[in-house]
């Protein structure tokens, strides 16, 4: 069997200022927000698109690009913000430590410390909230917990979260299941996953819902087909020892060629890792 290495593809360098945050999509590009003293900017494939001062917008600590001509940002600093070349408009969806974009919907996701100090009239209250494009509150994540035979503990939407169409796919922390938000339906719906606490990053098709876990030297992925319910393990490839791979920002598996890419932030980089024979 053909043995698979991951090692540096390409690096995109900050020149000036430290960098706050990045994102990367396979079909729109890289994006990324740096700070220089009081300055920041917002930079899409090269060019900038927004500069503003921390005073004016304090706050924004992490970023998505979410179309060709647009990019999603949050905290800001209790929401998030649609930016393009030529616009910015908030949407109040309480401190998000995560966002995800559907066509139709944003979900915003809360740490455990900002859902336990919550009362009942702040968004941070419902575990998740997800929100029309026009800022609408359109659902409860705890409102619809309710509605399951689930009796675990659920303390917070993990890092690990994907989106897929009008669906959802997160782990929660300290659950053993995959859990599917259909939007469509209006429906929470759990996968047992095995524990995957060590998830890196999770990607979802219509098919299966892929679990990108570390596992010493190698990278694994947990593939879970949604009709049969069925895991299958794939081992993509040992770790170059010069990489750290502490934080996935983003992975598409691509299982015909046993081979899989990660975006990775430094402090002054941008770095793609590709899966190549060895």
């Amino acid at each position: 069997m053909q043995q698979h290495i991951f090692v540096l593809e390409s690096v995109v360098e900050v020149s000036e200022g430290e960098l706050l945050c990045s994102d990367s999509h396979p079909e729109f590009g890289v994006a990324h927000i740096t700070k220089r003293q009081e300055q920041c900017q917002l930079v899409v494939n090269g060019a900038i698109w927004q500069d503003w001062t921390m005073k004016d917008r304090p706050g924004i600590w992490n970023m998505k690009i979410s179309g060709r001509e647009s990019v999603i940002a949050w905290n800001v600093p209790t929401g998030v913000a649609w930016i393009t070349p030529s616009s910015w408009t908030t949407i109040a969806t309480g401190a998000a430590s995560n966002v995800l974009v559907s066509p139709n919907h944003i979900l915003a996701t809360y740490s455990e410390d900002n859902i336990d100090t919550a009362d009942s009239r702040q968004f941070e209250s419902n575990i998740a909230s997800v929100f029309s494009h026009e800022g609408a509150l359109v659902l409860s994540l705890r409102q619809l917990l309710q509605t399951l035979s689930y009796q675990g503990v659920f303390m917070e939407v993990g890092h690990a979260c994907a989106t897929s169409e009008e669906k959802f796919y997160f782990l929660a922390d300290a659950t053993p299941y995959i859990w599917i938000l259909d939007m469509i339906k209006r429906t929470l719906e759990m996968i047992p996953n095995g524990a995957v606490d060590d998830a890196l990053a999770i990607s979802a098709d219509r098919e299966a819902v892929h679990l990108l876990c570390k596992d010493k030297d190698q990278c694994v992925v947990r593939s879970v087909n949604l009709a049969k319910r069925s895991t299958r393990r794939i081992a993509l490839g040992r770790i170059d020892s010069n990489i750290l791979l502490d934080r996935a920002m983003r992975f598409k598996p691509i299982f015909g060629i046993a081979g899989g890419d990660f975006l990775t932030m430094g402090n002054r980089t941008v770095e793609l890792l590709r899966s190549k024979p060895c």
